[in-house]
């Protein structure tokens, strides 16, 4: 398999170990050379495991819950944390999280 993708035996060690993130594109490839669907590598992921997606965030009960989101939401959801995180003024971005926690509860 390793020649099918193009790789060395020590770039498959690094993906097999967890050293080097596997990226959609190598996912994709994966899933062809293998013949199967690429939600195969996703289907016996544990609980635990999905918890820590990047997706999964917390809101103010401490709950985790899963943002799912198209791609341009998603990407204007990126847009919005790196405008809100040059905000230097903590009483501003208090008031921001205050004005975005409203308008979602009215």
């Amino acid at each position: 398999m390793q020649k099918k993708l193009g790789l060395t035996f020590q770039q498959v060690q690094k993906y097999e170990k967890g050293s080097n993130r596997i990226s959609a594109s190598r996912l994709w490839d994966l899933s062809q050379i293998l013949h199967v669907d690429v939600n195969y590598f996703f289907q016996d992921m544990s609980h635990e495991i999905a918890g820590k997606s990047p997706r999964m965030v917390s809101d103010n009960e401490d709950k985790n819950i899963l943002l799912d989101t198209p791609f341009e939401l998603s990407s204007e959801a990126q847009k919005i944390l790196l405008y809100y995180s040059k905000i230097r003024k903590p009483s501003v971005s208090h008031a921001i999280l205050n004005l975005l926690q409203a308008m979602v509860h009215s």
